[in-house]
């Protein structure tokens, strides 16, 4: 996230677990042929009557094994459940 402008970049997101890297480093192809390097996670998210989608979008389609990563990808982000509040953070006691 970055602090200064309070904007969660997709892919600088990182995983659910202590210590996991961020998606672009975790799906490193998928980064590669992505459309949206540098898309918020407001940009790609959809909610809609309490659904969430994910618009991400690709400069051409998927190998076979890119498809296997794409799942595990939506598999990932749609363990996080996102609020539609805007981001801030703060000092915890």
């Amino acid at each position: 996230c970055n602090l200064v402008e309070f904007v969660c970049y997709f892919f600088q997101v990182k995983g659910l677990e202590l210590g996991e890297a961020p998606l672009k480093d975790r799906f490193p192809r998928l980064f590669s042929i992505s459309s949206q390097k540098d898309a918020s996670v407001a940009e790609v998210r959809n909610l809609t009557g309490g659904l969430e989608r994910w618009r991400l979008v690709w400069r051409r389609r998927f190998f076979v094994s890119e498809q296997v990563l794409f799942e595990e990808l939506l598999e990932s982000i749609n363990q996080v459940t996102l609020s539609g509040d805007e981001d801030r953070w703060g000092w915890l006691p």
